[in-house]
């Protein structure tokens, strides 16, 4: 192989191949890009066994080839060289790469047949969505996903495409985002599946790299591929049925509160200070004299209360605490925009929306008594 391009453009390229969600392994050719030239361009390519991506590089191709070379000590080399042209050649198990008279490198890597096969997806299913919308959906409710693969069903961010909406869902048991887009040009048929937990920070990673796009997204019986430009992720899709959360969504309050959402973030964070540690819990009290109080006591510390002034409808004194680490996230999803607390009782589940922002909603459970 012999391929010529730009050093932006590949270090740009291994930069989004490098996997940030990469498992441990003791397979040496999984450490490793495929280098790939072909048919004028040359593709990186880097898998875990359950996340592939590929990315192809605009340049001139003299010759075909392939190769595997560690991942690490490639990118670290590339992003030291000037920003100038590179020239690959790729001679048996050694990449060489030239940058004009002075700097010359040979790399020992394995033969491309060592490399694992990325699968090739017979799409049943495929819709158009734009980058900037596909990021901010799957960012706003990444956040709610669980830590852990206890619960494989919930263990990735649910997508349901109803009619000429695409619904994104992460839940972790004890809250719950809900996102929807419209869609400009919807798929025929509905359907819903779950995108594991790290193939959508992938996914955030890479639209984050890139200019806005539009981003196609085909889907298997088992599998994802989403093209984004030049850079193309295949993932294994979650096996399961999503929670049936809709039942929970309470469709009428007997509470309603409006605040300032800037104001209240930093009431509740400095309720967190005198929070018990084992619940992390703090109190948001109702009060008849359009008040909120957001309260927080511990024995050992001692004890926070803070009022604002607030816009409320319906009943009021009643107390309802919550984790803070989880309040928090939420209310910050909305970023300075107003907020609404929606809510019926001590125990069950809490609505927060925004007037602003009419196609999202957090659900927080209180954390009982």
């Amino acid at each position: 192989m012999k391929f010529t391009c730009l050093q932006e453009n590949l270090l740009k390229g291994l930069s989004i191949a490098r996997q940030s969600s990469s498992r441990a392994t003791t397979l040496p050719v999984l450490q490793t890009f495929l280098l790939q030239g072909d048919k004028g361009s040359l593709t990186i390519s880097s898998t875990n066994l359950e996340i592939g991506i590929r990315v192809h590089i605009r340049g001139k191709e003299e010759s075909e080839g392939a190769i595997c070379i560690p991942q690490d000590t490639l990118l670290a080399y590339i992003r030291n060289l000037p920003q100038d042209k590179l020239d690959l050649t790729v001679i048996d198990d050694k990449l060489t790469i030239e940058q004009g008279k002075d700097i010359t490198a040979e790399f020992k890597g394995i033969i491309a047949d060592e490399f694992p096969q990325l699968p090739q997806i017979e799409a049943d299913k495929q819709l158009v969505v734009g980058s900037i919308e596909l990021k901010q959906a799957l960012k706003t409710v990444y956040g709610a996903l669980p830590k852990n693969d206890f619960r494989p069903e919930i263990s990735g961010v649910y997508i349901a495409k109803k009619d000429q909406q695409l619904i994104f869902v992460g839940t972790d048991g004890f809250r719950l985002s809900e996102k929807r887009i419209t869609l400009s040009s919807p798929a025929e048929e509905n359907f819903s599946l779950i995108i594991p937990s790290k193939t959508v920070a992938e996914i955030i990673r890479v639209l984050d790299a890139l200019e806005e796009i539009e981003v196609t997204l085909q889907f298997g019986a088992s599998q994802i591929h989403i093209i984004a430009d030049t850079v193309e992720i295949i993932s294994k899709l979650i096996e399961g049925n999503f929670p049936q959360y809709e039942g929970l969504i309470p469709q009428t309050f007997q509470t309603v509160v409006d605040v300032d959402s800037q104001e209240l973030v930093q009431a509740i964070k400095l309720a967190s200070v005198f929070s018990q540690n084992t619940v992390h819990d703090v109190k948001l009290t109702i009060q008849d004299d359009s008040t909120l109080s957001i309260s927080s006591s511990d024995s050992q510390v001692g004890a926070n209360t803070t009022k604002l002034p607030v816009h409320s409808t319906g009943e009021t004194g009643l107390a309802v605490a919550f984790n803070y680490n989880y309040l928090l996230d939420g209310i910050q999803l909305f970023g300075d925009k107003p907020i609404q607390f929606n809510v019926n009782d001590t125990d069950s589940p809490v609505i927060i929306k925004s007037p602003d922002i009419p196609d999202f909603f957090y659900l927080i459970m209180p954390i009982r008594d």
